[in-house]
């Protein structure tokens, strides 16, 4: 049977006729489509660490973007009109959105991305803008007048905190009714505007970058093992210029870097791993009871059964109680062995960025073999994972720290020192802080007493917003490629 794309236009002449060509718009593609949650649910969403969100509005000519978690009582301050609530992945918490993604399965799933869930008030929209990749949008309840304009090389909005365009002309407009779905293709200029509170949901596709391929490439031949020479150079006789890279040493990084070799099974093996890398917020949680999975002739036993339903059947996340939220915890220490504890629990938990703060880093034992392991452990578990640091001091790091001077020379692109500008040395405090869910605080960093934190996105956010101020009052302050050590 030949496969259609939503409102019966054959895959086939889609990606004949469309596909990376011309927009599209398909009146009443899924007339029955509804709300694939409801207003509360996706807010429920939106307050979960683990969920990737976005809060846009637009306040005179200036844009505003709020990165989620995002708490209910903020989501109710928002005034009745000018405002957009952004959820992505939203397949990986409901049936249904699940099964919307299918519905375009004519593309490679190699290519399919994730449904995004957009909520706006009247008159909201995130502005005029791009993507570099395709998507369709379907009209959920509630109406969306779109403006097209064809892809050209557009100017960037200064300042945006989104890519917006500045020189946006657009050439066609199209209202969009529930069930109706407009196909984009890369480039092309778009600006949606909600007539009343409505739902947009956003089928989107990956398309890697040469730059990101590249990266990934060079993490895995890393993984795999790199020509390893120690560099020599007898013979050596007094520098004319002591500032030059010898013409010797030249030659030997071009000898260690023609010795890379890779094929066409490398080439496969890291675009595996790369397209089916989960994203930095996706967690893996084993079920309370092994689900049995049938094994079907000629299909894999995996199956893919999003967190809220069962292996039966979906249920609404409207339905889901709050008590399958992971509950707060919350714990006091007063000693060096409760601090260090809390810590090692801290590095344990599922986490994309570690945030540290404290004066020179000495309490936290970073020469100690074990606690050097663990954070390289949090860094190798996923490519995006990153680890800020920010100290009073750096003495005690260049000095008393290798092993933590070899892990930042091993990961200098996911790790990075700074230290305070001499405005800000007077803070007494120490704090870690994982995401906007888990911490380890110390109101004063000269003694062990202190509080630790999981699953508590209300303390361990305002200590992640804090950190973003002191980080902003900082420099870079150690290289992992020092000399000496």
């Amino acid at each position: 049977m030949e496969e259609r794309l939503p409102g019966g236009l054959s895959a086939r002449d889609f990606l004949r006729r469309y596909w990376q060509r011309k927009p599209l718009l398909v009146r009443g593609a899924l007339p029955r489509i509804g709300a694939l949650l409801g207003r509360r649910a996706l807010f429920s969403l939106a307050r979960r660490p683990e969920v990737e969100s976005r809060l846009v509005w637009r306040r005179g000519s200036r844009w505003h973007v709020e990165q989620g978690p995002l708490a209910s009582a903020r989501l109710a301050r928002m005034p009745p009109r000018g405002w957009t609530l952004l959820v992505n992945g939203v397949n990986l918490h409901s049936g249904r959105a699940e099964n919307l993604l299918r519905l375009f399965s004519f593309v490679p799933q190699a290519r399919l991305d994730d449904v995004m869930v957009s909520y706006a008030a009247p008159g909201g929209g995130v502005g005029p803008h791009t993507d570099s990749y395709d998507v369709f949008l379907l009209q959920g309840p509630g109406r969306r007048v779109w403006r097209l304009e064809r892809a050209r090389r557009f100017a960037p909005e200064p300042g945006a905190p989104l890519r917006l365009i500045a020189d946006f002309r657009p050439d066609e407009e199209y209202l969009l009714e529930a069930g109706d779905l407009l196909y984009l293709p890369p480039g092309w200029g778009h600006d949606g505007v909600a007539l009343d509170a409505c739902f947009t949901y956003s089928i989107g596709f990956r398309a890697p970058r040469g730059a990101e391929l590249a990266a990934a490439f060079l993490d895995y031949l890393h993984e795999r093992g790199l020509p390893d020479v120690a560099y020599r150079d007898p013979g050596l006789v007094p520098a004319r210029r002591p500032a030059e890279i010898g013409t010797r040493m030249i030659e030997h990084a071009g000898e260690v870097l023609g010795r890379l070799r890779w094929s066409g099974s490398d080439v496969r093996i890291l675009l595996g791993r790369y397209l089916t890398l989960p994203k930095p917020h996706v967690v893996f949680r084993p079920p309370r009871r092994p689900r049995a999975c049938a094994r079907r002739p000629g299909r894999s036993n995996l199956r893919v059964v999003p967190a809220g339903l069962s292996s039966t059947g979906a249920r609404r996340l409207s339905d889901i109680p709050d008590t399958e939220t992971p509950q707060p915890e919350y714990g006091r220490f007063d000693s060096e062995e409760a601090f260090q504890q809390a810590v090692d629990r801290l590095l344990e938990q599922n986490g994309r960025e570690l945030r540290v703060f404290d004066p020179d880093l000495e309490s936290l034992r970073l020469n100690l073999p074990e606690r050097i392991a663990r954070l390289e452990r949090f860094l190798q578990a996923s490519r995006t994972r990153r680890i800020y640091v920010v100290v009073h001091d750096t003495d005690y790091v260049s000095r008393f720290c290798p092993r933590l001077m070899t892990l930042l020379a091993r990961y200098a692109h996911a790790m990075q020192i700074h230290r305070t500008h001499e405005e800000i040395r007077e803070l007494q405090d120490a704090f870690l802080v994982l995401d906007a869910s888990h911490y380890v605080r110390r109101p004063v960093a000269e003694l062990w007493r202190g509080a630790a934190g999981v699953n508590d996105d209300t303390e361990a956010l305002a200590m992640r917003s804090r950190f973003h101020e002191i980080w902003e009052a900082s420099y870079p302050a150690v290289s992992g490629t020092t000399i000496g050590l």
